[in-house]
């Protein structure tokens, strides 16, 4: 609020990307109460490293009549995002540390992991395909696990780890449903087959939900086949 009138304005900004890894990014924001344009700002930005981005700025402050220039440069470990800014205007300088990212924790499933997003308030799956031998839609004890399951969710990230063979999802949206469509193709033998290929799930936040999936095994032929005439038997290989 400004003088117990209720600030209302709307931003505008675009990104135009340039050959080199260069990025042009302009940004203006318009404040009703005053019918007037508070700040235009343009920064341009450069990638480096892969990962590593320099940036410089020029911010017009219409409101308070100051320029502001800017310089920084971030990057982006796989564990957490690092940044360092430099502000200067007509009346002082800062300069601005970040380092952010999160922990990630499941106790069922006894995972500890890091991402470089921020992830207070958002939710997880954790999803583990297993074989159900005995056919009663739930993992017992000495049930292995059925490695290779793929999945598509409308949104958040995806992350396969191949050692304990599960598929985690990080960065849902609390208090939200979404559908887990699961690939019935996914397994190199064809008798594994899943019976349920899209799963409705409503996330809790700061929670990883585990859905466990029980693959059936179908049908399955072993044998050997001969091929005999007069004077000898050959087996015969690459059947269908």
């Amino acid at each position: 609020k400004e003088e117990g009138v209720p600030l209302a304005y709307s931003n505008l900004a675009l990104t135009f990307r340039l050959p080199k890894g260069f990025n042009i990014l302009p940004q203006l924001q318009y404040e009703y109460t005053r019918s007037a344009v508070s700040f235009a700002k343009l920064e341009m930005e450069k990638s480096i490293f892969k990962k590593g981005f320099f940036n410089i700025s020029f911010e017009k402050d219409f409101k308070n009549r100051q320029n502001i220039f800017g310089l920084g440069f971030r990057y982006n470990f796989s564990f957490m995002q690092t940044s360092v800014a430099t502000r200067r205007s007509k009346t002082m300088a800062t300069t601005t540390e970040v380092a952010r990212g999160s922990i990630l924790y499941d106790n069922k499933s006894d995972y500890l992991g890091f991402s470089n997003q921020n992830n207070v308030g958002k939710g997880g799956l954790i999803v583990e395909a297993f074989l159900d031998l005995n056919d009663n839609g739930k993992k017992d004890k000495g049930e292995p696990a059925a490695p290779g399951l793929k999945l598509k969710v409308s949104g958040g990230r995806v992350v396969r780890n191949d050692r304990d063979t599960t598929v985690r999802v990080t960065g849902l949206d609390p208090y939200t449903s979404y559908y887990v469509e699961l690939n019935k193709n996914s397994f190199d033998n064809i008798a594994w087959q899943i019976s349920k290929p899209v799963i409705k799930v409503t996330i809790d936040p700061n929670h990883f939900t585990y859905i466990a999936v029980p693959v059936s095994i179908l049908g399955e032929i072993q044998g050997t086949v001969y091929l005999q005439d007069k004077n000898k038997t050959e087996g015969l290989g690459r059947m269908i």
